[in-house]
């Protein structure tokens, strides 16, 4: 069976890391196509990296305020859903050489080539385990064009340069997500991610959204061992692609945060 843990590094201009939820990551493509943007000149971030990278997840499609914290579904409400993701992995970026991974806690991985258009699940010694094929191409690391320089700001206590983008859907002028960009101040040149944060409101309607925080940032080539996959001739495909597997959004270049 296919790792639900399936999925490449953080995709800032699309979905943001939704790898939990499949639904998430088909209404989040939804969203930034539908993006409405205004040319501006925005920071520009190394596109070869490695960061521990923590993912926060939720979808609240119905569910109430208890006043505690908690959110939950009504018994009056069957077709009421809430649910919530973590993740954290040591991610690694390669975009000239088509490739990412991230690698978890457990020594596990996944790591996607797309100049063989597969994703490999492997196990703590980079033995393939499954396989996924990828649909698209590796997209650039970045910051969705029309965003808004929102100037000094703070994230969790830290001081951070705050930049902004908001989708909206075509005629209606109905704003669908926003997303905040939080750098470390004065890194626009080669800019340097703290916390990326997309609320998810179709239609005025909140639905959730994600935050996706990056630690330990290193700019430059990650080592090629990273991206070794071995046993690959006799690799099964899983079960579930349709969900999980990549999608050609290892980067962003056109959407709202995070990071496929």
């Amino acid at each position: 069976a296919h790792s639900p843990r399936t999925c490449t590094p953080v995709a800032p201009a699309t979905s943001a890391v939704l790898c939990p939820f499949p639904t998430m990551l088909r209404l989040a493509a939804i969203l930034a196509a539908a993006a409405t943007v205004v040319a501006t000149t925005e920071p520009t971030f190394a596109q070869q990296w490695s960061a521990t990278v923590t993912s926060h997840t939720a979808i609240n499609e119905g569910g109430q305020n208890s006043g505690n914290g908690n959110i939950c579904c009504p018994f009056t409400s069957p077709q009421c859903k809430v649910q919530t993701g973590f993740q954290a992995s040591k991610q690694y970026f390669d975009l000239p050489n088509n490739r990412s991974a991230n690698a978890f806690s457990d020594g596990t991985g996944v790591v996607a080539l797309f100049n063989e258009g597969k994703e490999y699940e492997v196990d703590a010694a980079g033995a393939c385990q499954s396989f996924c094929p990828i649909e698209g191409g590796m997209e650039p690391f970045g910051i969705a064009p029309g965003a808004n320089d929102k100037g000094a700001s703070t994230y969790n206590g830290k001081a951070a340069d705050l930049w902004t983008t908001t989708s909206e859907f075509p005629v209606l002028n109905v704003t669908m997500s926003t997303t905040e960009f939080y750098l470390v101040p004065g890194s626009e040149a080669d800019a340097v991610p703290i916390a990326f944060v997309q609320q998810l409101t179709p239609f005025g309607r909140p639905l959730g959204g994600s935050t996706n925080l990056f630690e330990n940032w290193v700019t430059g080539a990650p080592a090629a061992a990273h991206f070794t996959v071995t046993g690959k001739a006799a690799c099964p495909k899983a079960n579930n692609c349709g969900g999980s597997s990549s999608k050609g959004h290892s980067g962003s270049g056109s959407g709202s945060g995070s990071g496929s």
